[in-house]
């Protein structure tokens, strides 16, 4: 019997320092009749193990500066964009003069008068290049990071070729000073969860036209921290006891509700869950870095991938338990060289001991690990498999690796498909 199944990989096929910095975004609606010679040499490039396929789904103009994306249960496609990475969202090791200071955040209020008082023109902390009138108002302050948007569009196959060959602006305006980077979506029927700093946003496309004309934010406060670029709000998905989970890296969370904390937990990489309705949101787990997607396998355990820090630490896929606490704050990331554990220290022993609690799987060489899913066993690569990917897209399919060769900066997403045949 045959077995066919299908990856799909978001993909800017580029290394992550050079995302499009100040690429204006699409138009809010593009039609195309087949992906562009570009995406298809760009794929083409790619070194998979026998039995794999790569296909070209979206690629530009249809979407631009991608960073997450879900299927609904129609085939729709949401992705999420990034306008603002390394423009209008600060990096710390850009500005080693406010690394004391951002240590200091206890809540994104902080942040954000710091950075009300720290944008001006006259400001020698700030390198020439981020002084960049944005809004034509011919000074360069604070304002000026409320202009580039982050979005999600949405992508459909309308002739069901396997190609998508339409997208447009399902929701956009997601611009505030604390805005971004945005990287976490999720699909159910007509509502949509949304991750962007500093919130978490429920969307609703009430009259199915794909774009959506109502928006709520379910809870504010994500994101203490300037801390690394790259350190957000990720992992939506929905569990099997029906609830929303979701994580944030080290810039830390402190939300509050009618004037009360609900949650404090501002210098460590957490997971959180709560309803679909925003009700009832808890820590779930913390002491994580930059822990990304999440994954439940076929027993309900949850498992997620923990980024490095671009300094010689391992990247980490960990066993999350409900409860559990990793290897303790990181201190928003941002110590010379890369982080204050390391500086001091505690780098790799620290990790190594992260079986506190919650339990780490395997060190991994792989560089800033991005997705995480699991396939259950029938008809599988093997009974228990994790497909675990990073930006050098070294994929891990239980022992078996597949990377590609050296690319362009090109925007695609690509869909793998690999074939098992079990049995007569």
């Amino acid at each position: 019997m045959r077995y066919t199944h299908t990856i799909w990989i978001l993909s800017f096929l580029a290394n992550s320092i050079c995302w499009m910095l100040g690429q204006e975004a699409p138009p809010d609606k593009v039609t195309l009749t087949a992906p562009s010679e570009e995406a298809l040499e760009a794929a083409s490039s790619f070194q998979v193990k026998e039995g794999f396929e790569i296909e070209v789904y979206a690629s530009e103009p249809l979407l631009a500066n991608p960073v997450s994306m879900t299927f609904d249960a129609s085939g729709k496609c949401y992705v999420v964009e990034s306008h603002r990475r390394r423009t209008s969202v600060y990096d710390i090791r850009r500005f080693p003069d406010w690394l004391d200071r951002d240590f200091a955040f206890t809540t994104v209020a902080d942040r954000s008068a710091f950075l009300k008082k720290e944008l001006t023109s006259g400001n020698p902390s700030i390198p020439k290049s981020f002084i960049v009138d944005r809004n034509k108002d011919g000074l360069f302050d604070w304002h000026d990071l409320e202009v580039e948007s982050e979005r999600i569009v949405l992508i459909e196959d309308l002739n069901l070729d396997g190609q998508a060959n339409q997208s447009k602006v399902f929701a956009d305006g997601f611009r505030s000073l604390v805005s971004g980077v945005a990287a976490g979506v999720l699909a159910r029927g007509n509502q949509v969860w949304f991750t962007c700093i500093p919130d978490l946003w429920l969307l609703e496309d009430n009259d199915a036209n794909g774009a959506a004309e109502k928006r709520q934010r379910l809870h504010h406060g994500f994101g203490v921290h300037i801390a690394f670029g790259g350190h957000d709000m990720h992992g939506l998905t929905m569990g099997p006891d029906g609830r929303l989970y979701f994580s944030i890296a080290d810039r830390g969370a402190h939300v509050e509700h009618r004037g009360e904390t609900i949650l404090s937990v501002p210098h460590t990489g957490s997971i959180f869950r709560c309803e679909p309705d925003g009700s009832e949101l808890t820590l779930f787990a913390s002491g994580l870095r930059n822990p990304q997607e999440l994954a439940f396998d076929a027993e309900g355990n949850l498992w997620t991938a923990d980024n490095n820090g671009d300094g010689g630490d391992q990247a980490r896929l960990v066993y999350v338990v409900e409860g559990g606490i990793a290897a303790g704050p990181w201190g928003g990331s941002g110590c010379p060289i890369w982080g204050v554990g390391i500086r001091k220290g505690f780098g790799s022993s620290q990790i190594k001991i992260r079986h506190t609690i919650s339990s780490l799987l395997w060190h991994t060489s792989a560089t800033d690990p991005q997705d995480l899913l699991f396939i259950p066993g029938q008809g599988c690569l093997s009974p228990f498999t994790i497909i675990f990917s990073s930006v050098t897209f070294q994929v891990v399919f239980a022992t078996s690796r597949c990377s590609p060769k050296a690319l362009d900066s090109k925007h695609l997403i690509l869909r793998t498909t690999f074939r098992t045949i079990r049995g007569r």
